[in-house]
C-alpha cells in the first residue's frame, strides 16, 4: 500500500528538497520529501484525478495524459514544477556550484508538465486495475481511456549533460 497525497490537499510549502547526493544506484539525486504537522513521507506521492490518455509509447515507456479538464490539478502540478525551478535558482550556488540565469536553469529541466499535458514514464507491464475489477496492462491503454494514477516524485537528478530531471 502506498500512502498518497490527494492533489486537492497538496501544499507546495510542505515539499522539501534535500542536497544532492549519490544514491545506491550511483545517481546524483536531490531527494524530495513531504512534511506537514502530522506526517513525513520520503517522496511526494500524489493521486491524480481521472485523466484522459493522449497516448502511450511502450518503446520509451512514455504515457501522456490530458489535464485540460482538471484545472485544480493542472495548477498544482505546474506550481510544483515552478517551486522546484525557483528553489534551484535560489540555491544555485549550493546545488549547482554555478551562477546561471533563471532562464538558463529553466531550460535545463526536463519538465513532466507542459501545456496541459502530464508526461509519466511507466513500464508496459505495469498492471492497471479497471473500475469493473479487471486488470489490464499499461501497453493495453488506448487513446481516450480515463485513468487515475499515483505520481511518485522521488527527487531531481542529473542525467547526461548535467541537466536536472524531475
Amino acid at each position: 500500500m502506498i500512502l498518497t497525497i490527494p492533489y486537492q490537499t497538496l501544499e507546495i510549502r510542505n515539499i522539501h528538497l534535500n542536497q544532492f547526493q549519490i544514491d545506491h544506484k550511483g545517481r546524483y539525486i536531490a531527494n524530495m520529501s513531504y512534511k506537514d504537522t502530522s506526517i513525513e513521507i520520503y517522496d511526494v506521492p500524489i493521486i491524480t484525478p481521472p485523466l484522459s490518455v493522449i497516448d502511450y509509447d511502450p518503446n520509451t515507456n512514455r504515457l501522456r495524459l490530458d489535464t485540460q479538464a482538471q484545472h485544480t490539478f493542472s495548477s498544482k502540478v505546474a506550481n510544483v514544477q515552478e517551486f522546484l525551478i525557483q528553489t534551484f535558482y535560489a540555491n544555485r550556488y549550493s546545488f549547482l556550484k554555478n551562477d546561471i540565469t533563471l532562464d538558463e536553469l529553466r531550460s535545463m529541466f526536463q519538465l513532466l508538465y507542459v501545456n496541459s499535458v502530464l508526461t509519466l514514464y511507466v513500464f508496459p507491464s505495469t498492471p492497471i486495475k479497471c473500475a469493473d475489477g479487471k486488470t489490464i496492462y499499461m501497453n493495453q491503454l488506448q487513446k481516450g481511456d480515463i485513468i487515475r494514477c499515483i505520481v511518485r516524485i522521488h527527487g531531481v537528478n542529473f542525467i547526461s549533460g548535467n541537466f536536472p530531471r524531475l
